[in-house]
């Protein structure tokens, strides 16, 4: 399992959205 979008988010100082666009 990927990391969650959340800890992502935290970890890069942005919204859990933003992270998601990212990947996509």
């Amino acid at each position: 399992m990927k990391p969650s979008l959340k800890m992502i988010a935290q970890a890069l100082g942005v919204h859990p959205s933003t992270v998601s666009r990212a990947l996509s």
